[in-house]
Formats: C-alpha cells, sequence, structure tokens
C-alpha cells in the first residue's frame, strides 16, 4: 500500500508551507485512505464516520 503524501500548498509552496500542512488537509487525506481501506474490508460500516 503507498503511504499517501500530503497535498501540494496551492500558492506559496515554500519549504515551511510544505512541511506546516494545515491539519483539515491532514485529516481529509486520512478520512479519505480510511474510508477507501473501511470499504475494502467492511462495506456495511464504510458510512459509520
Amino acid at each position: 500500500m503507498a503511504t499517501p503524501m500530503p497535498p501540494p500548498a496551492a500558492t506559496d509552496p515554500s519549504p515551511d508551507e510544505l512541511t506546516a500542512v494545515p491539519p483539515g488537509a491532514w485529516a481529509a487525506g486520512a478520512a479519505a485512505v480510511g474510508a477507501l481501506s473501511s470499504a475494502d474490508r467492511l462495506p456495511h460500516q464504510r458510512m459509520a464516520s
């Protein structure tokens, strides 16, 4: 399984911007990955969140 990468900065792609990814971006990414993984194993619980 590939490790999810943080989304690129929309603007001002400075090193600080790339390392300081907004928590919302991580949460959205984790939720998306979690939903896909859960859907594969537990399709009846994919809407539990």
